[in-house]
């Protein structure tokens, strides 16, 4: 969900899915209507997490861009236990590097 009104006041609040993550914290964002916006700030974005087995993408680290799956959520420690899907690796991440 994009959480600022400097891009456009159109897309406030506007629910949509990360398309690209680009390696300086920006993504590309396509939004529920279809709309493609090719470059947003990591910080103008508000991420939901998938239910426990299901998949994610990892926003930020040495595996960006990856499909992962989710395996659990340890909130305590904002964290989150995901298997990459090509490789099969088990990862620890903080949540915030990953969504739905």
């Amino acid at each position: 969900r994009i959480i600022t009104k400097k891009i456009n006041n159109n897309y406030y609040l506007q629910k949509g899915t990360i398309v690209d993550v680009h390696s300086d914290g920006v993504a590309s964002v396509r939004l529920d209507d279809g709309t493609l916006i090719d470059s947003i700030k990591e910080k103008y974005l508000e991420t939901v997490l998938p239910i426990v087995g299901g998949q994610c993408k990892i926003l930020r680290g040495s595996n960006i861009g990856l499909l992962a799956t989710l395996l659990e959520k340890r909130k305590e420690k904002d964290e989150a236990l995901i298997q990459l899907v090509e490789e099969l690796e088990i990862v620890v991440i903080s949540m915030n590097d990953i969504a739905a």
